[in-house]
């Protein structure tokens, strides 16, 4: 019993103590929660949605001019003068292969003179009328003494010899003067310059690449020197220029294109025309436009200055 009453006892104290020692911890964490404020975890910050830049808009295509083909004034001018240089030369190698080098292994020629003839008459446009590039050099706003006397003895030589060589092609003697006018309508290009004539022309074979350049000066020839002999500012030298081509008696400026027409008659060029190259006459405006744009320095060369609406004009005087 006695057992029994000190285990009782000695339970009863261990539950007191036990009690005494848990309830400070107790206020000890409820002072703590107390204190303690709860902070809410943070809400993320939403990442910006990027906003898609705007698509740059189209670059606007240029506008491509048919007679230039979108090339720049220079690149067309450079392209022109190349194709030109090269045509040339084409011409004057299959002129020389032809009608000038001898086969001195062949005896005889059995060919007849009409296929001569033919070949001459065929070969009369693309390699230019001689005169044109001479002309244009000796009325050149910077010609010189040297330029004018190979473009008189030139003019001279076409004026004698041109019509011979192209009705009859056995003639010799009159082959090797148009071979010698060449020449010297070479030399005389190179050192007399040119005028706005070159300039005209190229948009015509621009246009319709079947056209050689020579039958297009043939084309606006006329028309070009009736301009300037209105103009009344070279006729010294058209004079010159008409008794040179056989024209003695000449005493205007006129005289000069009315020798001109005559040898066209003569070497069955008169009747070239623009209409069958497919260009039709209210194309006069734009022509001008893009022989001053491409070829503009040539202008000028002229004896005087030459506007946009006279040029047109030439054209339109030209145009059959």
């Amino acid at each position: 019993m006695k057992k029994l009453l000190t285990i009782a006892l000695l339970l009863a104290v261990a539950a007191s103590a036990s009690a005494l020692d848990r309830s400070p911890r107790k206020k000890k964490r409820d002072k703590k929660a107390k204190t303690e404020t709860v902070v809410p975890a943070p809400v993320p910050e939403a990442e910006p949605v990027p906003v898609p830049e705007p698509e740059p808009a189209p670059a606007e295509e240029p506008v491509v001019n048919d007679m230039t083909l979108g090339f720049s004034p220079e690149q067309t001018d450079s392209l022109l003068a190349a194709w030109r240089e090269r045509q040339r030369q084409d011409a004057f190698s299959e002129f020389f292969k032809q009608y000038i080098l001898e086969d001195s292994t062949e005896v005889a020629d059995s060919t007849p003179d009409s296929v001569y003839s033919r070949r001459l008459l065929d070969l009369a446009s693309p390699i230019q009328f001689p005169y044109n590039s001479i002309v244009k050099g000796y009325i050149n706003r910077y010609t010189n003494p040297i330029n004018d006397l190979y473009a008189l003895k030139a003019i001279e030589l076409i004026g004698k010899s041109l019509a011979k060589a192209v009705n009859n092609g056995s003639d010799k003697e009159a082959r090797e003067d148009v071979a010698l006018a060449n020449t010297l309508s070479g030399m005389s290009e190179s050192i007399g310059g040119c005028t706005s004539e070159h300039a005209m022309e190229h948009p015509l074979s621009g246009k319709n690449p079947k056209l050689e350049h020579g039958a297009g000066l043939i084309m606006l020839c006329e028309a070009y020197y009736t301009y300037w002999a209105e103009r009344g500012v070279v006729d010294d030298r058209m004079i010159a220029m008409a008794k040179a081509l056989g024209k003695t008696d000449a005493t205007k400026a006129m005289d000069f294109v009315d020798a001109l027409r005559d040898l066209k008659v003569a070497c069955h060029v008169d009747d070239l025309k623009m209409s069958d190259y497919g260009i039709v006459r209210e194309e006069c405006e734009a022509l001008a436009q893009n022989a001053r744009a491409t070829m503009g320095g040539l202008f000028d060369c002229d004896p005087t200055p030459m506007s946009e609406a006279e040029c047109a004009a030439i054209y339109a005087r030209a145009y059959r």
